[in-house]
């Protein structure tokens, strides 16, 4: 597997967002779909999951 996805791959995780991955690695963000689509194709699974937002309810 290309060493670059996998790095790729690292930054979203650590960022936890695909906007701040992007921009720290100085590509677009569909630049890094296409990295995460690629090596879930390669795995056969998913390997990144947006984290869910969760919304306050006012009392």
């Amino acid at each position: 597997m290309d060493p670059r996805l996998l790095k790729q791959l690292a930054v979203i995780v650590k960022h936890g967002s695909l906007s701040r991955a992007a921009e720290r690695l100085n590509v677009t963000q569909p630049t890094l779909t296409r990295a995460i689509q690629t090596i879930e194709h390669k795995v056969g699974g998913r390997c990144w999951c947006e984290r869910p937002v969760v919304y306050a309810r006012p009392k």
